[in-house]
């Protein structure tokens, strides 16, 4: 630890009564931090082991966090430490959140009185098998309108209409998206203006009906015992009261700008059903690469903000030159001043 700064020193030792948000700029040594963050857990605070969860976005991140966590156990030389590594919970955000549904998806079933040897545990379902019974559901729903009724007509012109780059069905694919994304399925009523502004004016109309489908469609999904990635998302934020499986002293998140509100709040679910916890996160919004998904880097900075957080800045960079750091951060400046991103579906 001598070899290290000041802040990252802060970072590693962090011992108060709140949650810890710590912003690191790319090349400034977070994963050395963290690695050396589990070791001060187990080896100085006595933290068990198996009451430390670290988690990221991808199994690549998870791996390399994994190996970089085992080399920092294996430089202290010290047998019984390093015994005590393979104790340590480190996986993806998915891999944390399919341990929850398995345990809650037979207490579901339960519940609903459906049988529990039909569906033990959930399978994944395909995007294209999902999107073709949206489109069987929207089909149905559509036949139902008249063809003389204008508002209708506008809606499935607009819905089945080529793109000038020679694209078909556009319009459709994205509201197939939209019926298939965590937050929309999630959304409550109040909610859904929002949404139809976002995407197309002829939605507006129609978007308490693509709600339903997309709600009836999920339940269809979830009795059947195939959820997508977004499903399962849903189910466990809409199952946390039933959710006592884990016991945490210390979540440790990485790639927190890669979070979306939904995310966010089961993770932070989780944390409060437990007593003496705390939740670390490390992210930098420059890098934040899955919007797509719905992350929001909104999630991010409001953590930064707020005073239930105490935050730590990493941003000397140990590994590239000054000139190009110069330029990514002037950059960085106009895309963030121009393109504010904001969440229209927060449930936070």
């Amino acid at each position: 630890m001598l070899s290290m700064s000041k802040n990252q020193i802060a970072c590693v030792r962090f011992n108060e009564n709140k949650n810890l948000v710590i912003e690191a700029g790319a090349g400034a040594g977070k994963t050395h931090v963290l690695a050396q963050r589990v070791l001060y857990l187990v080896k100085d605070l006595k933290v068990e082991p198996f009451k430390i969860f670290v988690v990221t976005f991808s199994r690549d991140a998870a791996l390399n966090l994994e190996e970089r966590i085992y080399e920092t156990f294996l430089s202290s030389k010290d047998p019984s430490l390093i015994r005590l590594f393979g104790l340590i919970n480190i996986s993806t955000i998915d891999a944390l959140f399919e341990t929850g549904i398995n345990i809650l998806y037979p207490k579901w079933l339960q519940k609903e009185g459906l049988p529990l040897y039909k569906h033990s545990r959930l399978e994944l379902a395909s995007e294209e098998s999902v999107f073709e019974e949206l489109q069987i559901a929207l089909k149905r729903y559509i036949d139902k309108y008249s063809k003389h009724d204008k508002k209708a007509t506008q809606f499935v012109d607009f819905l089945f209409s080529s793109n000038l780059d020679g694209s078909i069905y556009t319009p459709l694919k994205d509201l197939l998206k939209l019926m298939t994304s965590a937050e929309f399925i999630y959304a409550k009523k109040v909610n859904l203006d929002i949404v139809s502004n976002a995407n197309h004016p002829y939605l507006e109309d129609f978007i308490g009906d693509i709600h339903d489908i997309a709600r009836s469609e999920y339940l269809g999904r979830l009795r059947s015992g195939k959820l997508t990635f977004n499903d399962r998302l849903v189910f466990i934020s809409q199952n946390m009261p039933m959710l006592s499986f884990l016991e945490i002293k210390e979540l440790i998140v990485d790639e927190y700008q890669d979070t979306s509100w939904l995310q966010h709040d089961v993770l932070f679910s989780i944390l409060k059903k437990m007593t003496d916890s705390r939740m670390l996160v490390v992210g930098d919004p420059k890098q934040s690469i899955y919007g797509f998904r719905g992350a929001d880097v909104d999630v991010f900075g409001s953590l930064k903000e707020s005073h239930d957080w105490t935050l730590i800045s990493l941003q000397t960079n140990y590994r590239s030159k000054p000139e190009l750091l110069n330029e990514i951060n002037d950059l960085s400046e106009i895309v963030f001043s121009s393109s504010p991103v904001s969440s229209a579906l927060k449930t936070a």
